[in-house]
């Protein structure tokens, strides 16, 4: 299994001081998560590390290539909700809702809501983990962190109330 050494190449890569290097690691990675699909989810947390830093990169083309690969890691994601684990996935969200960068934050919100949009994955149950960030999120100056902190807090709202129905039901 070279999985780990071909992730780990393009991760590296993220990091490095020219703009055109930090684009093409984006560009290899999205390659790969094209190529070997759901097994990547294993290194999900080490992939969304680097595109957060990409997130709030400098340069346009490299924060452009972050979101790219981003959307492709949550398609992923989407197909293979059961590979996911909530647990390792809090501590990165909640570390990150904290961060100042309004594109780190977009990038957070957007998470938390296609997680909790995912029936197989039960990220309510750790709301408290990340909740201070989302309720930081809504003081952000940023308008749009502020609209999706909300509507991420919508949505979890709306979940604990079914997870509450649920709950009576049984």
């Amino acid at each position: 299994d070279f999985l780990p050494q071909l992730v780990a190449s393009p991760l590296r890569l993220m990091a490095d001081e020219e703009p055109r290097v930090r684009f093409y690691a984006c560009e290899a990675l999205y390659n790969i998560l094209k190529v070997v699909g759901a097994k990547v989810l294993a290194h999900l947390k080490d992939i969304l590390e680097g595109v957060c830093k990409l997130h709030a990169d400098v340069d346009h083309d490299v924060r452009k290539g972050a979101s790219v690969l981003d959307g492709e890691i949550r398609e992923i994601a989407t197909q293979h909700p059961w590979k996911l684990s909530p647990e390792s996935f809090v501590a990165f969200v909640a570390e990150r809702a904290k961060n100042r960068n309004p594109h780190v934050r977009q990038l957070v919100s957007a998470w938390i809501k296609l997680l909790v949009d995912m029936q197989e994955v039960d990220i309510v149950q750790c709301l408290p983990q990340y909740m201070e960030g989302l309720f930081s999120m809504l003081g952000d100056q940023s308008k749009d962190v502020r609209h999706n902190a909300n509507e991420c807090l919508d949505k979890l709202l709306v979940a604990l109330g079914r997870k509450a129905v649920e709950a009576r039901m049984q």
